[in-house]
């Protein structure tokens, strides 16, 4: 029991393996365990494989975006359509296209062009005065905007812009304080001091070019002569005023532009004139001794730079592709989407597009090898400059066709506006069964020519659901169509009108006015609510009409009708198809071809691609992902039975190796036993003999 316990007390701990064999316990264990690992090594060596597989589908999804952002330029039909206007003698005027909404699109072609008087402004100047800080005067100040006659006999006041009248008192007499006064006001002209050196002058500009956009200025001096030149009169300027001349010098007259385009005369408030060409914008700069041309072309730079960028784009996510899919013999090594099915269907699906025959107006241009585009042995595309540009410079509107999606209608009236992925190429007849109208307001009566101020000047509207009080100019006017002009202006100008987006057109028809929405359709409609001058400009019972939606149908189906645009409905072959009807008549409209082209296919094919629920390259990822999640499971399953493993050896060999420690520690014990006795046996034996010996 004793050398029991002995032996207990000595037990090696796992770090002193082998200390009773002396074998090599830990390198055993650790040959067995790692022997064990195999297995759990092999499936992380196959999960690091999928990891790398799930990270190229990364990059393929990122390659197959960017290709596709290439494609936004070769969708838009302004690519090819792109106009540039140049001017012979660029000193006379400058022209660009107008980008201006409701100007129309320009054609290709040569305009003469002369101007014989530019546009200006009315400037008036005052005498000196000593210093710009002296009292002027004490009054009134009024600016009426208008038009005076050649030779300033005459003045006419401009009915769309009311007089401005403009207090000055004591604490703004000097003429600093009157030009401040008079900046501080909207009454469209700009003051300023010019010096010129022998003292201070009040300089008047007006603020817009055009002969009606003259002024005179008239004042009321407090308790003094408003023409005699002393106070507030020094500064006034009206000739046709009885009592003398105006003390103001007139330095430049109010005048419009007159020029001169292909032979018809036309004149201009402005030197920029936006609808003198049809969707070009024209600025006047120079008067001109002789004609010069005007040339409205076809722009390719557009069209270029996007085909070009189509290119370079594609060839890079080719590369992309080639790299994913890559196969090395000489090392035996494969890119990580080598042999993919997943990347093979979406290769094939681009190319097939990308070579495919489209259907344009032009039979030489027909495919993109008409553009100088060839693929070449390693899956990329060159281009042939001198090809694609021959092809943009002979029919920019077919290269177009081969790219976009376009809708072209027979019909002059009617107009290609949009498409969804779910509209089929096809032609589509088009039929008219009821146009869009606009909803207006008509007076009752006649028209009543004096507005005034506080009195009849009111009146309350409702367009299109905004509400609004508007202010009409006070003065009685010329005729109905010039107070026409000045309802319209002050309709449009209203703020809460003109935030909302809304317009109107006032129209004469023998004395009486018209309020017109120039939104089209059924939420198109004006209503008059209110206001003290509404019986004078529309009678006491004016007649409200609501506007009207189109109808009719597009492929044979009836379609969905907002304002003037019709849109074919959903479960047609031309569902989501729209187009604009801007007038014409009711009936059989003739047809909308609609064609869809390499970059509207190709951006069709790639968001099917990309799509992250049922996308290929989804769909892929989320098979790895889920191969990856079974062999982790399966790895940690081998992990716990591995380090059982371990525990166990190292438990079998912790008692071996006891039993080892205790058999020699019995081994040794008997040894020294058995030697002890040997001893005791020797000296008995000498006793024995000793005694008989003495005996």
């Amino acid at each position: 029991m004793t050398t029991s316990a002995a032996v207990t007390s000595n037990t090696p701990t796992v770090q002193e393996l082998g200390l009773g064999s002396s074998l090599d316990v830990t390198s055993i264990v650790n040959a067995l365990v790692q022997n064990a690992q195999i297995p759990q090594n092999q499936l992380a060596n196959e999960v690091t494989t999928d990891q790398a597989q799930v990270s190229a589908y990364g990059q393929l999804s990122s390659a197959l975006s960017t290709f596709q952002t290439s494609l936004t330029a070769l969708q838009d039909p302004t690519t090819f359509q792109s106009l540039q206007v140049s001017v012979g003698n660029s000193s006379a005027a400058s022209a660009t296209v107008s980008t201006a909404s409701g100007t129309g699109a320009p054609t290709a072609g040569t305009h003469t062009l002369s101007v014989s008087q530019l546009a200006q402004n009315q400037l008036v100047a005052s005498g000196d005065f000593s210093s710009t800080s002296s009292a002027v005067g004490t009054g009134t100040i009024t600016i009426q905007p208008g038009t005076w006659s050649n030779n300033n006999t005459t003045f006419t006041p401009n009915p769309n812009a009311a007089p401005q009248t403009i207090t000055i008192g004591s604490n703004n007499s000097s003429l600093t304080g009157i030009v401040q006064a008079i900046n501080a006001s909207s009454a469209g002209v700009t003051a300023s001091i010019i010096n010129d050196g022998t003292g201070s002058r009040l300089v008047l500009s007006g603020n817009n070019t055009g002969s009606a956009n003259g002024f005179s200025v008239s004042v009321a001096n407090t308790g003094g002569s408003t023409t005699n030149g002393t106070g507030l009169s020094a500064i006034a300027y009206d000739p046709t005023a009885s009592g003398g001349t105006p003390q103001t010098t007139l330095l430049q007259s109010s005048q419009d532009a007159n020029f001169n385009v292909d032979g018809i005369a036309i004149t201009s408030a402005s030197n920029t004139a936006s609808n003198a060409i049809q969707g070009i914008s024209l600025n006047l700069q120079q008067v001109t001794t002789t004609p010069t041309t005007l040339t409205v072309s076809q722009s390719s730079a557009g069209a270029n730079a996007a085909i070009q960028g189509f290119v370079t784009s594609y060839n890079m996510l080719q590369s992309t592709i080639s790299s994913l899919t890559s196969y090395n013999a000489s090392t035996s090594t494969a890119g990580p989407l080598n042999a993919d099915p997943g990347v093979s269907v979406i290769t094939r699906n681009l190319q097939n597009i990308v070579a495919n025959i489209f259907s344009t107006s032009a039979p030489g241009i027909q495919t993109v090898g008409d553009l100088g585009l060839s693929f070449q042995e390693t899956g990329s595309i060159s281009l042939n400059q001198t090809t694609l540009d021959q092809a943009l410079s002979s029919n920019p509107v077919a290269v177009g066709q081969l790219f976009e999606t376009t809708g072209t209608a027979s019909d002059s009236l009617v107009s290609y506006t949009g498409s969804t992925s779910a509209t089929q190429p096809g032609n589509y007849a088009l039929s008219i069964s009821q146009l869009a109208t606009q909803g207006s307001v008509t007076g009752s009566q006649a028209a009543g020519l004096t507005v005034t101020q506080g009195s009849n000047d009111k009146l309350a509207l409702t367009i299109d659901g905004t509400s609004a009080t508007v202010t009409i100019p006070p003065g009685t006017y010329a005729s109905a169509s010039a107070l026409a002009t000045a309802v319209q202006s002050a309709i449009n100008a209203t703020p809460a009108i003109s935030a909302s987006g809304n317009k109107v057109s006032v129209t004469n028809n023998n004395g009486t006015l018209s309020i017109t929405d120039s939104q089209y359709g059924s939420k198109s409609s004006i209503a008059v609510t209110g206001g003290d001058g509404a019986a004078n400009l529309l009678g006491s019972s004016p007649t409200s009409t609501a506007g009207l939606d189109v109808a009719g149908s597009l492929g044979g189906t009836a379609f969905v009708g907002k304002g003037q645009v019709a849109t074919a409905a959903s479960g047609s072959s031309a569902a989501g198809l729209s187009v604009t009807i801007a007038g014409g008549a009711t009936g059989a409209r003739g047809s909308v071809q609609f064609t869809q082209g390499i970059a509207a296919e190709l951006n069709s094919s790639i968001t099917n691609f990309l799509d992250p629920t049922n996308g290929v390259i989804a769909n892929a990822t989320n098979s790895v992902n889920k191969t990856i999640s079974s062999l982790e499971a399966q790895e940690q399953t081998m992990q716990a039975s591995v380090t059982a493993l371990k525990a166990n050896l190292e438990a079998e060999f912790t008692a071996m190796d006891q039993l080892v420690a205790g058999l020699n520690s019995t081994s040794q014990y008997l040894s020294q036993e058995f030697s002890s006795g040997s001893s005791s046996s020797t000296s008995s034996s000498s006793s024995s003999s000793s005694a008989v010996s003495l005996g």
